[in-house]
């Protein structure tokens, strides 16, 4: 009979400790949110969060890279967009210039405005990104695009960030695309160039720019549209990345994140559970003590 109770005792203490290892199990998992918190509670769910979770990780970093060209790109466009109003500005001053019935003084003090632009002009293609490097450089981003005289001093590389797997998006403009080439003329030495037609009274130089800021002017909005579609790019691999976030985020929740209406059902029924046997533990003990009346 002493071997009988003692394993009443033994089934009552063993119940005693496995609702309280579920409660306490279902009492983390509703405070913490987490169903999978470590390699025990699943090992397989652990490991593919774990996979995604590095995924994720890899997938922000390129996100941040995005965002940093995309931030770079849009700097570029406002400098060929501040480069375009001058352009436009000397351009009307060029027509005025050119025109017969226009005083040498009055081309004078058109060449002093235009020296005006030719100083806004070097400043926007001058332009620096955040990092303090020069956005119109090439590669070489520590060196000033163009010199006062308009001459280019970058090179002809551009940079790309990383966009998804093994896939690159260009995040920059050489200046060169400024520079004289094939149909194409130097936009800052033009502008000293019409500053210097005005200031000498130099009709014929002057109507001799008027067709370089003709040219110019199709010359930015080729740019432009290239830098456009830069940006476009840029904006459909960030769609792509943020997509991509999305669909980890949700997988990662799914693998590891516990339901909290199911939780705090269960953690009910196992409170529940762990007082029944509680109270039937009590119950065999008191059953098993001697009775003292007798």
């Amino acid at each position: 009979m002493r071997v009988t109770n003692m394993y009443m005792v033994t089934l009552a203490q063993q119940a005693n400790e496995k609702n309280q290892s579920t409660v306490a199990q279902l009492s983390q998992e509703v405070s913490s949110g987490l169903a999978v918190s470590k390699p025990s509670d699943n090992p397989t769910a652990w490991i593919e969060a774990q996979r995604a979770k590095v995924e994720q990780t890899i997938n922000d970093g390129t996100g941040q890279a995005l965002q940093g060209g995309l931030e770079k790109i849009n700097a570029t466009d406002g400098a060929l967009s501040t480069l375009s109003q001058l352009v436009s500005q000397a351009q009307s001053l060029a027509v005025e210039g050119a025109s017969a019935s226009i005083t040498s003084d009055a081309r004078a003090d058109a060449a002093q405005q235009v020296t005006g632009l030719l100083q806004s002009a070097l400043a926007a293609v001058n332009t620096k990104d955040v990092d303090g490097t020069y956005l119109l450089s090439g590669t070489a981003v520590n060196t000033a695009p163009f010199d006062a005289t308009g001459t280019y001093q970058g090179n002809t590389a551009t940079t790309s960030v990383a966009s998804s797997g093994n896939g690159t998006s260009q995040d920059s403009l050489a200046g060169s695309a400024l520079d004289a080439g094939a149909n194409s003329v130097n936009i800052i030495q033009t502008l000293g160039d019409l500053a210097t037609a005005l200031s000498g009274n130099d009709v014929t130089g002057i109507q001799a720019q008027l067709a370089n800021l003709n040219t110019a002017v199709s010359q930015l909005a080729t740019t432009r549209a290239q830098v456009g579609g830069m940006m476009s790019a840029l904006q459909s691999a960030q769609s792509a990345q943020q997509s991509l976030s999305t669909t980890l985020t949700t997988s990662i929740s799914g693998l590891v994140d516990a339901d909290a209406v199911q939780s705090a059902s269960n953690l009910a029924q196992a409170s529940t559970a762990l007082q029944v046997s509680q109270a039937v533990t009590s119950k065999v003990l008191a059953l098993l003590q001697p009775d003292s009346s007798s």
